[in-house]
């Protein structure tokens, strides 16, 4: 049986390639996107069984798949019905995945896969964990962690930076390691701003950046951050803070791309600080996802001082809307306790004037070092949005000799020598 599986839902998505892993004569197939699993279906033929969630559906044309027998659709949205599909709500899932196995007898593997990722949030696993490497051909297990021990987050870091995608279980004991890490798939599955349009960019900011010589791509601290503020935002009630859901909510794939590929390069900046500690990076984490948080046209994110909004398209009230928008946030935030101290403060000067109105022409000294860290990164970060925007070519020495430039004082290059040595 043959089945091809396309979910944006991460936690929904780790759930079901779990359980469908190990069964002898079951190929899955896992596609990131709708783009994939279109090219998949053409070279390899129509699956016999295809799972997708309601996201998807305004990526696909449905009518190009009526022909598919078993076509399942996960939604979270009970009023959601697509026709000629089987609907379920994302809580049935296990009983929907059961029920597609019971369907036909299959001899299972000794094996199981799950995605390694998973690995990030756990602990203590319950069972041993096993990377699969091939000699000859032949695939061998290899012990990677022992049930009981504690995990080597840094480990598990090495091997996802590595481009492990996939780790192993025995597959006797799938449901019990299924039944332990359940609760924090379940709360993935769940909860989230906009969580399809953040995963994506997140893993579109990582290939960019690798694809121009950065390779220190470890995401986990931004991960929780996410996950933090997926949960304060779920269960507060302030309305500055169903604001800040909403508003999070409405955003492209542009915002998160440059706010994760700050955060990026600004905790390996950090790492070469002896004042800095991982505090301080998971607060400029914050400070990246909320700044700007009140800009609602992805122009507005690429403007850094007066004379680009004074030459930009937008209308009066939107050059208004970006002039203010270190306030506004500021402003926004003070409900959001779960914030760390400071942050508040930071995301007021984060345009270099302490009154949050406006650009400063210079970073003054008296600003805090993590804005400046920010205000830094946050130029290089732009130069690199606005040349693959335009579908031009990279050159990194141009983009930091016009960096130099710009931030012409001692303790600037410095930064950028930090920043650079992140390439070169």
């Amino acid at each position: 049986m043959k089945v091809f599986t396309c979910i944006k839902n991460n936690g929904l998505s780790n759930l079901i390639q779990t359980a469908l892993s190990g069964i002898q004569d079951l190929e899955v197939f896992d596609e990131e996107n709708s783009s994939n699993l279109i090219l998949t279906i053409s070279i390899t033929g129509e699956p016999d069984v295809l799972i997708i969630d309601e996201p998807r559906v305004n990526e696909l044309n449905l009518t190009e798949l009526e022909t598919i027998s078993n076509k399942i659709i996960f939604s979270n949205n009970t009023e959601f019905k697509a026709e000629g599909w089987s609907n379920y709500h994302t809580d049935q899932w296990e009983d929907v995945i059961k029920s597609l196995i019971s369907t036909k007898p299959l001899a299972e593997n000794e094996f199981a896969g799950f995605p390694f990722k998973i690995l990030s949030g756990v602990d203590t696993p319950i069972c041993d964990i096993f990377i699969e490497i091939k000699k000859n051909g032949v695939p061998h297990h290899l012990k990677l962690i022992k049930a009981g021990d504690k995990t080597n987050q840094e480990q598990i870091e090495h091997y996802i930076n590595k481009g492990v995608k996939y780790a192993k279980i025995l597959t006797e004991e799938k449901t019990q390691f299924l039944n332990s890490v359940s609760n924090d798939l379940y709360m993935q599955m769940q909860k989230g701003f906009s969580p399809d349009v953040a995963g994506q960019s997140l893993d579109t900011s990582i290939m960019m950046l690798k694809d121009i010589g950065f390779n220190s791509t470890s995401t986990q601290l931004i991960e929780g951050v996410v996950q933090t503020i997926n949960e304060t935002l779920d269960n507060k009630k302030d309305e500055n803070v169903k604001i800040i859901t909403n508003l999070l909510n409405s955003k492209a794939s542009s915002y998160y791309k440059k706010a994760h590929m700050i955060s990026m390069l600004a905790i390996q900046i950090l790492k070469k600080e002896k004042w800095a500690t991982r505090k301080h990076e998971e607060i400029i984490t914050y400070l990246t996802l909320l700044a700007d948080v009140t800009l609602s046209e992805p122009e507005m994110l690429f403007i850094t001082t007066k004379e680009e909004l004074d030459a930009s398209n937008l209308s009066e009230e939107q050059k208004q809307t970006v002039w203010s928008h270190s306030r506004d946030a500021f402003d926004l935030i003070q409900n959001f306790k779960d914030c760390p101290i400071e942050t508040d403060l930071l995301v007021l000067e984060h345009h270099g004037n302490k009154n949050g109105i406006g650009f400063s022409e210079t970073l003054s000294q008296d600003l805090s070092k993590i804005t400046i860290i920010y205000r830094v990164t946050e130029d290089f970060v732009i130069e690199l949005l606005k040349c693959r925007k335009m579908n031009k070519d990279i050159k990194l020495h141009d983009i930091f000799g016009d960096m130099y430039k710009k931030h012409d004082k001692k303790v600037l290059h410095l930064l950028l020598d930090s920043l650079k040595a992140c390439f070169f």
